[in-house]
């Protein structure tokens, strides 16, 4: 019955904000609103119950992450501090520099003060706006449709992927929806040339280092270094000048060291607990044990290429 009501409402929602159109809202406004809806359509059952769980009993919140939050609430409570050192994990070990503890990022501040499964509910549901948002003004910008946009977002949000997180409790892949943001920064260092967006571009890839594993960090980073190569060489041939060209390196070299000071004071214990990692000196073989090799890149189109 709730449901049924939900349904209907969102879909008088919906025709409210194309009425909107005609009396001239912006077009981004009526996207983040009916981006939001979306989110909330998807997790209305813990929005409307804030004490329920809504991932596995045996995901990696449960077994693992919540116990960490539960560890800086306690301590946050009794002391009146963040927790470095966490003494309940293999005999003792950094706190602050576990890859998996996001003990400074903003969003996970709350679990300081409260041990609700509702904070992990706002997380998902923030985050899954964020990545359609953003991912909707990035196509907007470069293809200049609201409905290609929209329709971009839509499927991001709703991968097969995404939709895995909140079961999985998998919080650490959140990080994913700063990705399109970059993009779009991206796109703007090159179309305006101004610092700001330098400084904003380093902000963004800071938090995206203190909201999830430094692995989806180095896969971002090597995926934003090509798509830049790309651009600035596209640039460089519709121009044929090279003053531009090291105009927009020089701004996208000053993110990335604006982003190594900025993260500094995260990345360095991160650095340094590697050493003792068994993933920090681990050998080739290990690195690529569940790496897709290329042998099998065919299957994804012919899927009984190989028997």
């Amino acid at each position: 019955m709730i449901w049924e009501k939900f349904k209907k409402n969102l879909w008088l929602l919906c025709l409210h904000m194309l009425l909107l159109r005609k009396v001239k809202v912006s077009s981004t406004f009526c996207a983040a609103a009916l981006l939001l809806l979306l989110v909330a359509a998807y997790f209305w059952k813990p929005l409307l119950n804030p004490s329920q769980m809504f991932y596995s009993s045996h995901s990696d919140i449960v077994n693992y992450i919540g116990k960490l939050h539960y560890l800086e609430y306690i301590s946050f409570k009794a002391h009146g501090q963040i927790p470095l050192w966490n003494p309940y994990s293999l005999f003792g070990n950094t706190h602050v520099g576990n890859n998996v503890s996001w003990l400074f990022y903003p969003f996970f501040l709350p679990y300081l003060l409260s041990n609700s499964p509702f904070i992990d509910t706002i997380n998902f549901v923030s985050h899954f706006f964020m990545l359609g948002f953003f991912t909707f003004l990035y196509v907007k910008r470069i293809s200049g449709s609201s409905f290609a946009a929209i329709f971009s977002a839509t499927a991001i949000m709703f991968t097969g992927r995404m939709l895995l997180l909140p079961y999985t409790g998998h919080i650490f892949f959140l990080g994913l929806a700063y990705f399109p943001l970059f993009l779009l920064l991206a796109e703007l260092i090159i179309e305006k040339q101004r610092f700001l967006y330098s400084f904003i571009f380093a902000l963004a890839l800071t938090l995206q280092l203190l909201s999830t594993h430094i692995q989806m960090v180095i896969y971002s980073a090597a995926v934003l270094v090509l798509y830049i190569m790309f651009r600035v060489l596209g640039e460089f041939r519709s121009s044929k000048s090279s003053g531009g060209v090291k105009h927009h390196l020089l701004l996208f070299a000053a993110s990335f060291v604006l982003f190594v000071l900025f993260s500094a004071f995260q990345l360095l214990p991160l650095l340094q607990y590697s050493l003792i990692s068994d993933r920090g000196i681990a050998d080739k073989a290990f690195a690529a044990s569940h790496s897709f090799y290329l042998l099998n890149f065919p299957t994804i189109v012919l899927p009984n290429l190989l028997g």
